[in-house]
């Protein structure tokens, strides 16, 4: 299966779906497609949000997650995310 390249969801509006504690929560952002020395190409997904805006970074290459067409969501893509997909990282 070929490496989907982040770098073409640049600038485009991103619908993250993931479930949490068995409650399915999608969350809504902007895709910005960068390069940084620590992790080598990223994707970092802005998300506004009431409680506090934050980001959900991918990794280009070590995702192995879905990334679909935006569909229902109302966002240009998907991103399917797994318990297995998520690191958190302190700023």
């Amino acid at each position: 299966m070929p490496k989907f390249r982040f770098q073409r969801l640049d600038q485009h509006s991103i619908a993250i779906e993931l479930e949490l504690s068995g409650q399915s929560v999608q969350l809504r952002g902007t895709a910005n497609y960068e390069r940084q020395s620590d992790l080598g190409p990223i994707l970092r997904v802005h998300v506004v949000d009431p409680a506090g805006d934050f980001d959900v970074i991918l990794r280009e290459d070590t995702w192995k997650g879905e990334i679909i067409s935006g569909g229902k969501s109302g966002a240009d893509f998907r991103i399917i995310l797994a318990a297995s997909n998520l690191i958190t990282r302190d700023s």
